[in-house]
């Protein structure tokens, strides 16, 4: 299920919106209105221009936005959808929740601060949406590790290696499948790395998402946004470390096929 990202736009849009929909706004001009169909039908492009300055002052009004602003992230967390981990194995289910908690403290700090932290907000649900594609390819090689015992592959592969039959064809087919086995050990080997990178890399993010939210509730405190280009940059880095190792690990699992 895709994410609702609180961007730049949304903002804009909801403060526009609030303004030209607002009760005063709107009663103000439609009174000018009355008094032209009534009077003066010169009154009416007055109450066009009462109108426009009207929604104008209010989409400036610092205050206006403050409140828009905390009722848009608000919306933004009651619409964050219940992603089930029951499927995932054990050890991906707890960090992906591990990380859920962790976005979603950062986000009620921003929607709790008196400053505007758009971006950082954005950059967070990017690099959520990155790990929610990456835990289910996790999973995957690690049910596959799970399954596949190595032993029993070296096991075969051991035997395999044995003196040849003097059968050609039978010799051939045997050198194929001892190939063959080699290929899925490495493969696995590979796979096992991708996978400890995985849990290296889970934990990594954990503790950037935690230094995170602490600048975030500094930044509320002091009232001051300017580091929060700085703390975006470093999300949308964890982002690109994610979608790499998504890629690797699709690469590894694809050599199996």
């Amino acid at each position: 299920m895709a994410r609702t990202l609180v961007t730049r736009r949304i903002l804009a849009r909801e403060l526009v919106l609030n303004a030209a929909t607002r009760p005063l706004n709107i009663a103000v001009p439609a009174g000018i209105v009355i008094a032209a169909f009534a009077f003066a039908w010169w009154l009416l492009p007055i109450a066009f221009v009462v109108y426009a300055s009207l929604v104008v002052t209010t989409v400036l009004d610092g205050d206006s936005a403050e409140a828009i602003g905390h009722e848009v992230y608000a919306r933004a967390r009651g619409k964050l959808p219940e992603r089930a981990t029951a499927g995932l194995t054990p050890v991906i289910a707890e960090k992906l929740a591990l990380a859920r908690e962790a976005e979603l403290r950062i986000h009620r700090a921003i929607g709790d601060s008196p400053v505007s932290l758009v971006d950082v907000a954005a950059e967070v649900d990017r690099l959520m949406e990155a790990l929610e594609k990456l835990a289910p390819q996790a999973d995957r090689v690690a049910v596959y590790l799970a399954e596949e015992d190595e032993q029993v592959i070296r096991g075969r592969l051991e035997r395999l290696r044995g003196p040849g039959s003097g059968d050609r064809q039978a010799d051939e087919a045997k050198a194929q499948t001892v190939a063959a086995l080699q290929d899925q050990l490495d493969a696995r080997a590979q796979l096992s790395r991708q996978l400890s990178r995985f849990d290296a890399q889970m934990e990594h993010i954990l503790a950037t998402l935690g230094a995170v939210h602490a600048q975030i509730v500094r930044m509320s405190v002091e009232e001051e946004a300017a580091e929060q280009g700085r703390v975006a940059d470093r999300v949308r880095d964890l982002r690109r470390e994610v979608g790499a190792a998504a890629d690797a690990m699709q690469e590894a699992y694809r050599d199996l096929d």
